[in-house]
């Protein structure tokens, strides 16, 4: 095995601050500076097909720009905006105007009007059609790759991920009637409707809390065929590029499906409610009768956790509550599991979002902040969130075991890094700063006095913010007992607390520090995931009370993210820890069990030995006039990814079974290996299978 290594520019691989979501002069709004992103852009009649290529490694061509010396670089790269800080203020604008609706100075201006005429009339004018791409057929990877040879072979499965396929309206309430079977997600009726009635589409997108399944009188299915996942809203492609290039190779609808599912569910609802997993066991049966080959199993984000459930699921007998397809099922059907931007071991970020409503993508300040709390406060995002299984699913995996050894957070540890203190060995994932310490223990004192009003749940939480720091392992404990405010009584306490205690059970099947491989020795797997790109890791909170909000049923978050917060050296931005990933998942999580785990005999984790490919690509932004929102062809943000060149060239090569030499080795050139060498090393213990670590979960929950 080669492995191709390369060195970050700044020398300091967990120092992101070249590349930390800043701010620079285009949110003069706010009074706050916004850093824009800076590449070498391609010109037009550049792409990155063969001959831009060099040898690295075992023969695998992969682009060097990165080997170019900083200095050259430097006068190279010509500065452009980062757009995902740009759109995030052009959305805070459209709320701005949206919320004048109703207010006596302008009366007599009909937002709605205004909005059909101008927004939702010119969207898809406004974001460049993708026929664009279409006629740069030259340039594309499929077509380069054709020329040289390469055809469709193995039948084709994708597997999208959290949020990037669309929801249509079956049944409804009266104010939803009129959007029977059209998308209330990822379509221009889905923008319209949350924009003009937020209460009739939050109501429409909340699951039922205590099922975990439909509310009473509305139903929400996904999307079926290609255009479930191709496109997000207008001609903001998911798929779709990568869709294209295989039908540059000779793929076809008879030989590759896309099977969307409903991304809000947990995986057990996924089976439960819309039998999907028996309707993929079936898909990828006709797939490997009518083709005679085995199939490629491709997912993006969150299909990875969903297919390592599956992978469980299939091979557990009926009566054990699986699909009965027997212990040699995956290695009968399955050639290759290719997974895009694994979020194998969990995001962070679904922490923050359950705890208080609140990710990195919702942070504003200022004015803006002011104007989409009182649109969409952080309680009712927190309140709609917690009944999506999906985002228990993606609790950070592993525990402390993994995430609390801070190898991907903590490069030294110094007494003035709440995340890397000096005097402890684990690091936190919260860090809660408290306004008034006195009165917070009054408040926890009166909690536990005989006269108090207040439930055990408010107390729970008020002990919870009173502590200034939490790991990971802390953090799912407490949110699994306090699901929201609604205690236990809930589908996520039902489907996730034996996960969160480390039990091996079916509510652990899609936790793959639990979880082992299906035997399948003959299946490949391939982890393809970006890196360079600023993400979230950890977050400072700060005491919170808001009793204003009347009318909702759930207590208000504890504590809210210090948004003030901001420290260039420790790449912290609004209250946000930052690191190395692809912008929504951790390097820990995109690669640590594909480049590690999976390979360590004694994790037992791939019993029987399964090839793991592990091929990483650096991000680099890029402005295209034919594609303005987003990063260019070889960005490799976590959505960005499936249309990145040199992802495209290596996924068309392992489906058309055509030059694998290219893809056959590793390509690694972040820290990814060293982290796992110092999470082995700790004292923690990293990924192991021993009883008596998994008897030590035991004690996070009293079931």
């Amino acid at each position: 095995m080669s492995i191709t290594r390369q060195s970050h520019d700044n020398g300091d691989p967990h120092d992101l601050r070249s590349n930390s979501p800043a701010v620079s002069e285009i949110s003069q709004l706010e009074g706050l500076s916004v850093a824009s992103q800076s590449s070498t852009p391609m010109s037009d009649d550049e792409s990155p097909d063969e001959t831009s290529f060099e040898k690295v490694g075992n023969g695998a061509e992969l682009r060097q720009e990165d080997a170019v010396s900083s200095k050259d670089k430097t006068r190279e790269r010509r500065k452009l905006f980062d757009f995902k800080i740009k759109r995030r203020h052009l959305v805070a604008l459209l709320f701005l105007v949206i919320s004048w609706k109703g207010k006596d100075s302008v009366e007599q201006f009909n937002v709605d009007e205004f909005l059909n005429q101008t927004i939702f009339q010119n969207l898809n004018e406004t974001m460049f059609p993708l026929s664009n791409y279409l006629d740069q057929e030259k340039k594309r990877p499929g077509y380069q790759l054709t020329l040289k040879g390469a055809r469709a072979k193995y039948p084709v499965v994708m597997i999208p991920g959290f949020v990037t396929s669309g929801l249509e309206v079956w049944q409804s309430k009266e104010c939803g009637k009129k959007f029977f079977r059209q998308r209330l997600w990822t379509a221009i009726t889905a923008a319209r409707s949350f924009i003009l009635d937020k209460e009739c589409w939050g109501q429409h997108m909340m699951l039922d809390p205590v099922t975990g399944g439909d509310p009473e009188g509305i139903s929400l299915r996904a999307a079926q065929g290609f255009e479930a996942a191709d496109y997000f809203v207008g001609n903001y492609w998911v798929w779709g590029k990568l869709i294209v290039n295989l039908g540059d190779i000779g793929y076809n609808p008879s030989i590759m499906s896309m099977e969307p599912y409903d991304w809000r569910l947990s995986f057990q609802m996924v089976e439960k409610r819309d039998g999907y997993l028996t309707k993929l066991k079936s898909k990828i049966e006709a797939m490997h009768k009518t083709t005679g080959m085995k199939v490629v199993l491709a997912t993006h984000s969150m299909g990875a956790m969903l297919v390592h459930y599956f992978f469980a699921w299939v091979t557990t007998p009926e009566q054990h509550g699986g699909g009965g397809g027997g212990k040699d099922w995956v290695d009968k059907h399955v050639h290759t599991y290719v997974n895009i931007a694994g979020s194998h071991l969990g995001v962070p970020k679904a922490a923050s979002a359950l705890f208080s409503g609140e990710m990195s993508d919702t942070v504003l300040t200022g004015m803006m902040a002011n104007v989409v709390e009182n649109f969409f406060s952080r309680r009712r995002r927190r309140d709609l969130w917690t009944t999506w299984g999906s985002l228990w699913a993606m609790l950070p995996k592993g525990g402390d075991r993994l995430w609390g050894v801070g190898a991907d957070l903590c490069s030294n540890r110094s007494q003035d890094d709440p995340f890397c203190p000096e005097n402890s060995s684990i690091s936190p994932m919260f860090h809660i700063k408290q306004l008034n310490r006195s009165s917070t223990e009054a408040q926890a004192a009166d909690l536990t006095s005989d006269t108090s009003p207040r439930t055990e749940l408010e107390l729970l939480a008020a002990n919870f913010a009173q502590q200034e720091s939490h790991t990971a392992e802390e953090i799912n404990s407490f949110l699994i007992k306090y699901g929201a405010g609604r205690g236990s009584d809930t589908s996520a306490y039902r489907d996730f607390a034996l996960n969160i205690q480390g039990r091996k059970s079916s509510q652990s099947w899609h936790d793959v520090t639990i979880t082992p491989l299906p035997h399948a020795p003959t299946m490949k797997i391939f982890c393809l995931y970006g890196i360079g790109n600023p993400t979230e890791r950890a977050y400072h909170y700060q005491e919170w009370s808001n009793d204003n909000e009347e009318g909702m049923e759930t207590p208000h978050p504890s504590a809210v993210l210090d948004v003030t917060f901001n420290d260039e050296a420790l790449n912290t931005t609004f209250g946000t820890r930052f690191v190395d990933g692809d912008g929504s998942v951790p390097l820990l999580s995109l690669g640590y069990i594909c480049a590690d785990a999976w390979r360590r005999p004694e994790t037992k984790l791939n019993p029987s030995r399964s090839k793991v490919v592990t091929r990483e690509y650096a991000h680099a932004s890029e402005f295209r006039v034919d594609d303005p929102m987003r990063g260019g062809p070889e960005s490799s943000d976590h959505v960005d990814i499936l249309g990145n060149d040199h992802m495209t060239y290596d996924f068309l090569r392992i489906v058309s079974d055509f030059e694998q030499e290219e893809v056959e080795e590793d390509h690694i050139t972040s820290d990814i290996m060293e982290i796992a060498q110092r999470i082995n090393e700790s004292p923690l213990g990293g990924v192991r299978r021993e009883p008596d670590k998994l008897e030590n979960w035991k004690t996070f929950l009293n079931l």
